[in-house]
C-alpha cells in the first residue's frame, strides 16, 4: 500500500509541477490586457524581463510574481497533499516530492505544453522555488542578484550569478535551518535539486552568455508608456 501511495504521489508531483509550470503567464497577460503576443516582441521570450521591456513595469512585475508562484505553489501543495492527504510522515519522501514538483515546474516553464514548448529562461521559477522553501537562501539570492544588477544593469548576468552562487552555497548544512517545512537532515536532496534547476537556468541563457562574452548584451530598460 505504501509503495502505491508513493508511486501515485511521485506521478502527481511531476504532473502538478509540469502543468503549473507550463502556464504561460507572459502570453496570457500580453494577449488579455495588451492584445500583444510577447513571443513576437523584443527577445520573444516568455519571461518577465521581456514583458517588462516590451509592455512595461507593471505587467513585468505581475508576470514575475505569477511565474514565481508556479514553483512555490507546486512544491508546497504536493507536500501538503502527501503529508495530510496521504498521511506520509517520512521526511525523505516528503523532501523528494517537494523537490520533484519544483524541478518539473522549472521544466514546464522552460518547455510549456500550452505554448508549443517554447517558454522562459527559468529565472522566476528558480526564485519561486527558493522563496517557497528557505528564507536564508532567499535573502542570499536576492542580495547577489541586486548587487550585480545595480553594478551592471544586466539581468542575464545577475540571474546567472544568483543561481550559480546560491546553488553552491546551498550545500552548506548550517543554512538548512532556513527551511520552512523541509527536514534539515534531508537538505542535500534540496541542494542537488537547486543545483539542477540552476544548471537549466544557465543553459537557457546560452545566447546571453555568448553576447556577454562579445560585450553585446544590452542593459535592462523598461518600456515607457506611449504618449498620446
Amino acid at each position: 500500500m505504501m509503495i502505491l501511495k508513493i508511486t501515485l504521489l511521485i506521478i502527481g508531483a511531476i504532473l502538478i509541477g509540469y502543468i503549473f509550470g507550463s502556464i504561460p503567464n507572459a502570453l496570457i497577460i500580453g494577449k488579455l490586457f495588451y492584445k500583444k503576443d510577447v513571443r513576437k516582441e523584443g527577445s520573444g521570450n516568455l519571461g518577465a524581463t521581456n514583458v517588462a521591456r516590451t509592455l512595461g513595469a507593471k505587467p513585468g512585475i505581475l508576470v514575475l510574481l505569477l511565474d514565481a508562484l508556479k514553483s512555490a505553489f507546486s512544491s508546497n501543495i504536493i507536500y501538503v497533499i502527501a503529508r495530510f492527504g496521504f498521511h506520509i510522515n517520512d521526511s525523505l519522501y516528503l523532501t523528494i516530492l517537494f523537490c520533484l514538483a519544483g524541478l518539473f515546474a522549472c521544466i514546464g516553464h522552460c518547455f510549456p505544453i500550452f505554448a508549443k514548448f517554447k517558454g522562459g529562461k527559468a529565472v522566476s521559477v528558480v526564485c519561486g522555488f527558493v522563496l517557497g522553501s528557505n528564507w536564508i537562501f532567499s535573502l542570499i539570492g536576492a542580495a547577489i542578484f541586486f548587487i550585480v544588477f545595480f553594478a551592471k544593469r544586466i539581468v542575464s548576468i545577475s540571474s546567472i550569478l544568483m543561481a550559480f552562487f546560491t546553488s553552491c552555497i546551498s550545500f552548506i548544512p548550517i543554512f538548512y535551518k532556513g527551511f520552512y517545512i523541509l527536514d534539515e537532515s534531508k537538505g542535500l536532496i534540496y541542494s542537488i535539486t537547486l543545483c539542477l534547476i540552476s544548471i537549466i537556468l544557465i543553459a537557457r541563457h546560452k545566447s546571453n552568455i555568448i553576447k556577454l562574452i562579445h560585450h553585446e548584451e544590452k542593459q535592462f530598460s523598461i518600456k515607457k508608456k506611449d504618449k498620446d
